[in-house]
Protein backbone atom coordinates (compact mmCIF):
# COMPACT_ATOMS: atom_id res chain seq x y z
CA UNK A 1 0.00 0.00 0.00
CA UNK A 2 1.46 3.12 -1.14
CA UNK A 3 0.51 6.57 0.20
CA UNK A 4 0.00 9.83 -2.00
CA UNK A 5 3.67 11.02 -0.08
CA UNK A 6 5.60 8.04 -1.32
CA UNK A 7 3.81 8.64 -5.01
CA UNK A 8 4.86 12.53 -5.06
CA UNK A 9 8.10 11.50 -4.07
CA UNK A 10 9.10 8.71 -6.29
CA UNK A 11 7.67 11.55 -9.27
CA UNK A 12 10.12 14.07 -8.15
CA UNK A 13 13.37 11.38 -7.72
CA UNK A 14 12.37 10.67 -11.46
CA UNK A 15 12.69 13.98 -12.30
CA UNK A 16 15.94 14.88 -10.71
CA UNK A 17 17.49 12.05 -12.53
CA UNK A 18 15.45 13.52 -15.90
CA UNK A 19 17.06 16.76 -14.90
CA UNK A 20 20.95 15.14 -14.28
CA UNK A 21 20.21 13.47 -17.35
CA UNK A 22 20.14 16.59 -19.43
CA UNK A 23 22.03 19.22 -17.11
CA UNK A 24 25.13 16.58 -15.91
CA UNK A 25 26.68 19.65 -14.40
CA UNK A 26 23.84 20.09 -12.14
CA UNK A 27 24.69 20.22 -8.28
CA UNK A 28 22.63 18.09 -5.92
CA UNK A 29 21.04 21.36 -4.43
CA UNK A 30 20.00 22.55 -7.88
CA UNK A 31 18.53 19.33 -9.48
CA UNK A 32 16.65 18.85 -5.64
CA UNK A 33 15.00 22.39 -6.39
CA UNK A 34 14.37 21.80 -10.19
CA UNK A 35 12.55 18.09 -8.84
CA UNK A 36 10.21 20.07 -6.59
CA UNK A 37 12.28 19.27 -3.04
CA UNK A 38 12.90 22.17 -0.48
CA UNK A 39 15.43 20.78 1.09
CA UNK A 40 18.76 18.72 -0.69
CA UNK A 41 19.39 16.76 2.62
CA UNK A 42 16.13 15.60 2.34
CA UNK A 43 16.12 14.72 -1.43
CA UNK A 44 19.23 13.36 -0.70
CA UNK A 45 18.08 10.45 2.26
CA UNK A 46 14.94 10.01 -0.20
CA UNK A 47 17.28 9.35 -3.32
CA UNK A 48 19.53 7.29 -2.11
CA UNK A 49 16.74 5.14 -0.12
CA UNK A 50 14.75 4.98 -3.25
CA UNK A 51 18.11 4.08 -5.65
CA UNK A 52 20.73 2.94 -3.00
CA UNK A 53 22.65 4.92 -3.97
CA UNK A 54 24.06 9.10 -2.99
CA UNK A 55 22.81 11.74 -5.76
CA UNK A 56 26.33 12.85 -5.86
CA UNK A 57 27.46 9.67 -6.94
CA UNK A 58 24.51 9.01 -9.45
CA UNK A 59 25.43 12.24 -11.06
CA UNK A 60 28.80 11.76 -11.30
CA UNK A 61 28.55 8.38 -13.27
CA UNK A 62 25.92 10.71 -15.55
CA UNK A 63 29.18 12.74 -16.09
CA UNK A 64 31.44 9.73 -16.83
CA UNK A 65 29.26 7.99 -19.10
CA UNK A 66 28.23 11.19 -21.16
CA UNK A 67 31.79 11.91 -21.20
CA UNK A 68 32.90 8.66 -22.59
CA UNK A 69 30.12 8.88 -24.94
CA UNK A 70 31.66 12.48 -26.71
CA UNK A 71 35.48 10.85 -26.58
CA UNK A 72 34.14 7.71 -28.39
CA UNK A 73 32.23 10.09 -30.52
CA UNK A 74 35.28 12.04 -31.21
CA UNK A 75 38.00 9.21 -31.78
CA UNK A 76 34.98 8.68 -34.55
CA UNK A 77 35.70 12.04 -36.11
CA UNK A 78 39.33 11.76 -35.57
CA UNK A 79 39.46 9.25 -38.93
CA UNK A 80 41.32 11.13 -42.12
CA UNK A 81 39.20 11.11 -45.39
CA UNK A 82 41.77 9.80 -47.78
Amino acid sequence: HTCFKDLVTEHRLKLAIKHWKQNPNATVAETARAAGFTDQFYFSRMFKKYYQIPPGNYRDSIRSSQWIRTRKSDRNMDVKDE
